[in-house]
């Protein structure tokens, strides 16, 4: 049985050595079929694609929701920061003085519809958009593209003033238009910014950017309506779920592998068990009957034994971190109100030192993300592996990759 930490999201679909139902364990190139445990001590923050922010949820997005652009599940730190096309055929020149993107769906790539395989088109990218600004419940990454995409801004005040119930919600979304997403046809979809973004590639790999299926619209979002009919695009869905306690992940019968490079979904199911603790997810990797951990690292002392030992089956995926982050009260009287000034806001975050905060925290880190000190600096050829931090949560400029 093979000790993995769970610490990105390339791990879960890479092709780890399981143990298959009999508890006999594959070695050597990666085996199909059998059920991939996971321990974990929490829930994913939400299984809806839009609003998810939660870093150790991406692994369960990668199983059951595909985006335009994605990255390869791969161990190599090179290979999984390039980004690759997922839905689109490919990664299109940007038109229109760096303005415009336009992308072709491929055929085949299915959502798992209650009335059967359907294709995924571009009114689904459209609608993906359309929902990040709900009244509801809007994505926390939604700064990543209001200020962005054109149309975007007047989009979300409208919507802003729309009763926060299915109906009216749904109503909206089918009828206002943002002008910078738009179906040109059933597989072509075109986005139009304000100004040019040479990370806008990388933003549509988020799941906030997944497109949305028609059904959606029934339920408010990631309610558990929503859970309960769960539409999914990936490799994976929804076999049985309980929050906070488990969640089961069987196979999508509507995707086809040909139309998707980048998850080769050799398990059968995927099971998570949550509500352990850290020293419990340790012992049953130890023990064998866990696979990997979802959001627990192990002591340091017992990864240096098993490293030093270089047991064989122990193995760790690099993770270069996100944390912590930097958190803004922009309504504090403090200081005449200083902080709801955005240049101020802007002169701490270029005043943080980010090489030196990354060494000082990658010396606290677990193992799995100790190498937040290898992260590159921000700079002019540095991509999606470098972020500044954002500035406010409410009111900051749409936060951008180095």
């Amino acid at each position: 049985m093979p000790l993995s930490l769970f610490a990105a999201s390339a791990v879960l679909l890479s092709g780890c050595a399981i143990d298959s139902d009999n508890g006999s364990a594959p070695s050597g190139e990666a085996q199909t079929g059998g059920t991939l445990k996971i321990g974990s001590n929490g829930d994913n923050d939400h299984l809806d694609p839009a609003l998810t922010s939660y870093v150790p949820t991406q692994n369960f997005i990668r199983a059951t929701s595909r985006q335009l652009l994605s990255y390869e599940a791969s161990t190599d730190e090179n290979t999984r920061i390039q980004v690759k096309a997922d839905l689109a055929e490919e990664i299109p020149e940007a038109t229109n003085d760096g303005k415009t993107y336009t992308f072709t769906l491929k055929e085949g790539a299915n959502w798992d519809a209650p009335d059967g395989a359907r294709q995924v088109v571009a009114e689904d990218v459209v609608r993906g958009f359309k929902r990040l600004c709900n009244p509801y419940r809007s994505s926390p990454l939604l700064g990543y593209f209001q200020s962005l995409l054109t149309g975007m801004d007047e989009y979300c005040e409208g919507f802003a003033k729309i009763d926060p119930k299915p109906e009216p919600m749904a109503k909206y979304i089918n009828s206002a238009q943002i002008p910078g997403v738009r179906a040109v046809d059933e597989r072509t979809v075109e986005f139009t910014l304000k100004e040019p973004a040479g990370d806008f590639i990388y933003m549509l790999t988020l799941a906030t950017a997944s497109p949305a299926p028609e059904e959606v619209l029934d339920y408010l979002p990631d309610s558990p309506e929503y859970r309960e009919n769960f539409v999914a695009s990936g490799p994976y869905t929804i076999g049985e779920y309980t929050a906070d306690k488990s969640l089961k992940l069987v196979r999508n019968e509507a995707w086809k592998a040909e139309t998707d490079p980048l998850r080769p979904a050799y398990v059968d199911s995927i099971e998570m068990t949550m509500g352990l603790s850290a020293d419990a997810v340790t012992q049953q990797l130890q023990a064998g009957t866990l696979d990997m951990s979802f959001d627990t690292g192990i002591a340091p002392s017992v990864a240096a034994q098993l490293a030093a030992a270089k047991d064989p089956n122990f193995s760790t995926v690099d993770a270069g971190s996100v944390n912590p982050f930097l958190w803004i009260n922009v309504t504090s009287p403090s200081n005449d109100g200083a902080l709801a000034d955005k240049k101020v806001r802007e002169a701490i975050q270029y005043a943080t030192d980010k090489a030196r905060s990354s060494r000082l925290w990658a010396a606290k880190l677990s193992p799995r993300s100790r190498t937040a000190s290898s992260a590159p600096e921000c700079s002019a050829t540095t991509t999606s592996t470098c972020f500044r931090p954002p500035i406010t949560r409410a009111t900051r400029p749409r936060p951008r990759p180095c």
